[in-house]
């Protein structure tokens, strides 16, 4: 059996990584003309959309535990800071409270700000 030109799993690999039409012909060992018309196929339509579907579920999953454990440093900080920290902690949450829709916006975008937060402060530390 000879193996189909433009394989679906690098196909979708590209495709979900943003490559160029091109980059993902070359991957897949295929023309750009035979990767147009594998794009139009069906089943490798199904294939992207499940792969799609598979990562953003990691993602929000990744996002929730993420937000969990910012809410968890902050009630911390909350509790145990000093007064300054806990001003700032306290005002960080209020401020995410009132710019958002719903409190898992506010907890996604909070996780973020403190991620951030943690990466500069291992900077710091190295310095």
């Amino acid at each position: 059996m000879v193996a189909k030109k433009g394989k679906q799993s690098e196909i979708v690999r590209g495709v979900l990584e943003g490559m160029e039409r091109s980059a993902i012909a070359e991957l897949a060992g295929s023309s750009e003309r035979t990767l147009r018309r594998r794009l139009q196929e069906p089943k490798m339509l199904a294939a992207i959309e499940d792969a799609r579907a598979h990562l953003h579920g990691q993602l929000l999953s990744w996002l929730q535990s993420l937000a969990l454990d910012a809410l968890l440093d902050v009630k911390h900080v909350l509790k145990e800071g000093n007064d300054t920290a806990r001003l700032a902690a306290a005002k960080l949450l209020l401020d995410q409270l009132a710019n958002h829709r719903s409190v898992h916006d506010a907890a996604r975008v909070l996780a973020a700000e403190l991620a951030q937060l943690r990466a500069f402060e291992r900077l710091e530390e190295q310095r």
